[in-house]
């Protein structure tokens, strides 16, 4: 291993594109297509360690009836058959009424492992106990998430097979969000607080 990236996320977008270049041993004309977009900025506030933007192409997939309601459906790629593929399939589909689907919702837990508990049984009641107050604190890890309709619901605690162990998993409706970062930052927020 002769190169290690540290402490690459703080890094300028500018600074961390120097460092991929310098390891990647570009030349002028590959790194010149990492300085033509206008959504540098945005890409960076986006995903961890942006160094640019990729342009897909755009197409959409027609023919599809979805619960009853004819669609387009945009999609993003560089391969030639997939949109064609998806296409052809809600052709197919469409003769037989199309596709049913139903949202059962965006719901994550976030799990925190206590170990060396002396007293597992008292441990857990004494959780379950303060489950409103740790909702609470864990809802404010991301206000927005609960302003919004979602958040953290719901706490459970199971033992596991060592019996000086305990497991306690936070609820979180992420709602829209994929939520692990939500759902994992409102998790260290309630471990600080035990």
């Amino acid at each position: 291993m002769k190169h290690k990236f540290t402490k690459f996320h703080e890094k300028s977008m500018e600074d961390r594109k120097a460092a991929v270049f310098a390891f990647s041993q570009l030349n002028e004309e590959a790194k010149s297509l990492y300085y033509n977009s206008e959504y540098d900025q945005l890409s960076d506030q986006l995903v961890e360690n942006a160094i640019g933007v990729m342009e897909i192409p755009l197409g959409v997939a027609v023919n599809f009836v979805i619960n009853d309601i004819e669609r387009v459906i945009p999609m993003a790629t560089e391969e030639s058959s997939v949109i064609a593929a998806a296409s052809h399939g809600a052709k197919l589909a469409r003769t037989l009424g199309g596709f049913h689907a139903q949202v059962d919702g965006s719901y994550m837990f976030s799990q925190i492992h206590i170990v060396h508990v002396k007293d597992p049984y008292a441990a857990k009641v004494k959780i379950l106990h303060h489950r409103d107050e740790l909702i609470r604190l864990a809802n404010q890890e991301d206000p927005i998430l609960k302003q919004l309709g979602g958040g953290a619901y719901d706490i459970t605690v199971r033992s596991q097979e060592d019996p000086s162990s305990l497991v306690v998993h936070l609820h979180v409706d992420t709602l829209d969000a994929m939520g692990a970062n939500a759902t994992n930052t409102m998790a260290e927020k309630n471990r600080s607080k035990n």
